[in-house]
């Protein structure tokens, strides 16, 4: 950010859950391949390494599982995570938030293990 007004937009990484833009969610969140693709992720989440390139391994592989082509698990990631379709690239943003975080925000919308 250059200015500090900007730090709002970001917020999402300071909160336990973010606040979800309504017409994002319904996009992104309201298809059941990308719900299928983000359990997949969820599963597999566990066993990432914490690199970005392993995450964006995973991402893929649960992209696939989920019969999506490769990156259109994206979105709906980081929807998921964020609240919004707009944001940092979602492997650095998967990064930067921790595995337990991504897995309770996951959870939070009743995905994954801890659902």
């Amino acid at each position: 950010t250059k200015r500090l007004s900007e730090v709002a937009g970001w917020a999402h990484f300071f909160v336990d859950l973010p606040e979800y833009d309504e017409k994002a969610r319904v996009r992104h969140l309201g298809r059941p391949e990308a719900m299928a693709g983000l359990a997949e992720f969820a599963r597999e989440l566990p066993e990432v390494e914490g690199t970005e390139a392993a995450i964006a391994a995973a991402a893929e592989r649960a992209a696939a599982a989920a019969g999506l082509a490769a990156g259109k698990l994206n979105q709906p990631l980081r929807v998921a995570l964020t609240g919004s379709a707009v944001g940092a690239g979602i492997y650095e943003t998967v990064f930067l938030l921790g595995r337990e975080r991504v897995a309770r925000r996951l959870a939070g919308l009743g995905i994954g293990a801890d659902a």
